[in-house]
């Protein structure tokens, strides 16, 4: 059960600091082995592997939200002690998501062809490679729908620790098990096949780790049609955020791939996949928010949810901001450094957009996370459903027009939108209005980075000495951080930051 207000904060922090590095360390090891990945496949063969990473994020949506509405329902078990239903759910959806899991496994092979040999612009000699990937991908997609279940429970028992034990290692195996596979000299099928079983370990493990967690969950019969009802009845809007959600997330690629070539898919990927793995900043935080929220909302807390949301928010723009205007401003040197010359000429000014949007869509995560555990997934679900058609109209002007650079352009105005309509939301149904984001100084702080990532991309991109460019671009940063420091933030969070940083460095009460 989710403790009281004094303590959940710094049990948030510790959590969030719990998935930072669980996700940080990955990343790492994504920035070292992606150049030796792209340049042991080949710049064609990589596409196709970016894209087999998009189809397993599409393939989420057949769970029909019941992985995240698991989480939500096991949390507000949890915090009435109610076992039974803790069993009941969990064995419910897993038995459930087996299910959907293997229809979606028969769907991709069924359409493989056709999206290999018609939709995409695969070079002859690759055809039958991408096939075979393919093929084998779909055998990945009920283990997918499994683990992620098996995660959602652990989360909503808020047990991080254990989670990222487990995902830290399945998300470098993205990248270090096609790097052994490249000096093992195996071709793409090859590759695909020792990610997948890498897939079954990982729900091997969340298994083990949630019987440990919860022992009566070590026999999963208990299928329960009238809670698989009221779950579904929550995860049908989920659902439609899923289904809609992944397209905005990578339609960008699968444009890009339709309408130039693999080649332009591998130059947006490689700085799209650096930029937005900042999301590790704001996930690590939202991934605690959600059962938090549910909690706090099952058990009848509801004064909490406005100070955790507006909190939230704040916290997490003094993380990302700072980082992102760093990012933009020497976005052509750390994409010279890190993939050569060819990508920092084709993908600076790409790399500099997608940074302003990851800073907008960062913060708009935080109201996602509110609405969907405080149970109104629908408002998630119609905003999506209104940004779809506005994201891929503007796509495909803004791929005609600018090339992989209009396809940032889009993205980042899309998260624009989408962080408008969530805040709305969010502070019309926690009764939070406009003042209170002024006067606790988020607004403030949002302009700032944002004015911030727009001064020193405007730098890099007119001024050609590199020693001036620093100076300026460093000015820049001090300068926005120190206005936030002393313009925006006020004395109690000066203070609670500096208690906040003691619980990190101590560790914190796990009741």
């Amino acid at each position: 059960m989710l403790p009281a207000e004094q303590t959940y904060r710094p049990m948030i922090a510790r959590n969030t600091l719990y998935n930072l590095i669980g996700q940080g360390v990955p990343l790492v090891i994504a920035v070292i082995a992606m150049p030796f990945v792209i340049r042991g496949l080949g710049v064609e063969r990589f596409g196709i592997l970016a894209l087999t990473w998009v189809i397993l994020g599409y393939f989420n949506v057949f769970d029909l939200g019941l992985g995240r509405a698991a989480t939500k329902f096991v949390a507000e078990a949890l915090s009435s002690d109610d076992v039974a239903g803790i069993d009941d759910i969990t064995s419910t959806v897993l038995l459930t998501q087996t299910a959907l899991g293997s229809l979606g496994a028969l769907l991709l092979m069924l359409g493989t062809p056709l999206l290999v040999e018609v939709a995409l612009k695969v070079p002859a000699s690759l055809t039958t490679e991408a096939l075979s990937a393919l093929y084998i991908v779909a055998v990945a997609i009920p283990l997918v729908f499994i683990s992620g279940t098996l995660q959602g429970v652990l989360e909503a028992a808020q047990r991080f620790d254990l989670v990222n034990a487990v995902r830290s290692p399945a998300i470098a195996s993205n990248y270090l098990l096609p790097l052994l596979a490249v000096l093992l000299g195996w071709k793409l099928p090859g590759v695909i096949a020792l990610l997948v079983v890498y897939r079954l370990v990982t729900v091997t493990v969340l298994y083990v780790l949630c019987v440990r967690v919860f022992p009566s969950l070590r026999s999963l019969t208990r299928f329960q049609p009238d809670r698989l009802r009221r779950i579904i009845r929550f995860g049908g809007w989920v659902t439609v955020s899923s289904i809609v959600n992944p397209l905005l997330v990578y339609l960008d690629r699968l444009l890009i791939g339709v309408m130039i070539s693999m080649a332009a898919v591998t130059y947006y990927t490689a700085p799209y996949e650096a930029v937005t793995r900042l999301s590790i900043i704001h996930g690590s935080l939202v991934a605690t928010l959600f059962p938090a929220f549910s909690t706090l909302k099952g058990s009848g807390r509801e004064g909490d949810i406005t100070g955790l949301f507006t909190d939230s928010v704040k916290y997490l723009l003094l993380i990302i901001g700072p980082i992102l205007i760093l990012l933009t401003g020497f976005a052509r040197e750390i994409l010279q450094v890190w993939l050569g010359g060819r990508f920092a000429a084709e993908s600076t000014l790409l790399l500099q957009l997608l940074a302003t949007g990851v800073l907008i869509n960062a913060v708009a995560n935080v109201p996602f996370a509110m609405l969907q555990g405080t149970g109104r997934p629908d408002l998630t679900a119609k905003f999506h459903l209104i940004e779809l058609p506005l994201h891929l109209a503007a796509l495909y002007l803004g791929i005609s027009l600018w090339g992989i650079t209009g396809a940032a352009l889009a993205w980042s105005l899309r998260a624009a939108i989408d962080a408008v309509l969530l805040f709305a939301a969010a502070g019309r149904l926690s009764a939070t209005p406009v003042a209170v984001f002024l006067s606790e100084g988020i607004i403030q702080t949002l302009a700032l980075f944002f004015a911030g990532c727009l001064a020193v991309m405007a730098l890099s991109q007119l001024l050609p000495g590199a020693f001036l460019r620093t100076l300026l671009v460093l000015g820049v940063f001090a300068a926005c951080c120190g206005s936030v420091w002393f313009f925006c933030l006020t004395p109690r969070d000066r203070d609670r930051l500096a208690r906040l940083g003691s619980v990190l460095r101590h560790g914190g009460d796990r009741s």
